[in-house]
């Protein structure tokens, strides 16, 4: 079993949440490492925690995944443990483990189990049931003990995700993610341009078009906007020592279109 835990909140580094967790973990099992992969998730962005997950898991090792971005919390919303390859994943039912489920991953509902304060606070599951239930798959405890199936006609919940539409000599897609930069990732997976490289093409996004697909940022000038396949694997529109997000005027949903000349 490993002894990594990795942890994905909204909770910040001003308070003491994600310290919290990590003390309830290590009094369970001491010894665990943690790996901290983001906690500064804009509150309650699903969405946004959905893409740091994905595009992160496959540089990770082994471990229970402890996430936290509950707006949900203290409802009646379940709570999961999902097995996946060598990896577990603890979180609430809300959308956040749609890849994986979509995988075909193991779900399980989190029942009250042994290893859980015996008054659990409606306003931090996150201490009271998520981390204690990741302890205890740390110190190998068996699934059968923190968790039961999904009843008939029960299944987790799913994102609704947009996908990108291809007709005749264009792409209609979306941005769905922005990060610190403030560069604009699509939803494009960059396989679906690999054939196309040497065709001129033009990206029309909120009244500004741009035009090819460089191959690295400093490709062209300094203030300029650009677009490339980056390191998530998905296409992303940047500006050169500059913002995208503030040069497009952009927010995650927006449409943009690629077209093929």
């Amino acid at each position: 079993m490993t002894d990594y835990c990795i942890l994905l909140t909204d909770f910040g580094n001003k308070d003491n949440f994600t310290g919290v967790m990590k003390g309830v973990i290590s009094k369970i099992c001491p010894g665990t490492r943690f790996i901290d992969l983001c906690n500064e998730i804009p509150q309650g962005d699903i969405y946004k925690a959905y893409f740091q997950l994905v595009s992160a898991y496959k540089y990770m090792p082994a471990a229970v995944y402890l996430i936290v971005v509950d707006p949900g919390v203290g409802s009646n919303r379940n709570a999961l443990i999902a097995k996946y390859g060598d990896s577990f994943f603890v979180a609430p039912d809300n959308g956040v483990l749609t890849h994986f489920i979509k995988n075909k991953a193991d779900v399980y509902k989190i029942k009250p189990h042994d290893f859980m304060p015996e008054n659990i606070s409606t306003t931090f599951h996150g201490r009271d049931i998520f981390a204690p239930t990741a302890g205890a798959l740390l110190k190998g405890i068996n699934l059968e003990l923190l968790s039961e199936p999904f009843s008939a006609g029960q299944n987790p919940i799913l994102l609704e995700l947009r996908e990108p539409v291809v007709l005749n000599n264009k792409i209609i897609a979306s941005i769905q993610y922005i990060d610190n930069f403030g560069n604009l990732f699509t939803n494009i997976p960059g396989l679906m341009l690999e054939h196309k490289k040497l065709i001129t093409v033009s990206i029309s996004l909120n009244g500004k078009v741009l035009s090819n697909i460089n191959s690295f940022y400093s490709e062209i000038e300094t203030g300029f906007p650009g677009a490339l396949i980056g390191s998530s694997g998905y296409v992303e529109i940047f500006v050169r020592n500059g913002n995208a997000k503030n040069y497009f005027n952009a927010e995650t949903g927006n449409e943009l279109i690629i077209e093929f000349r």
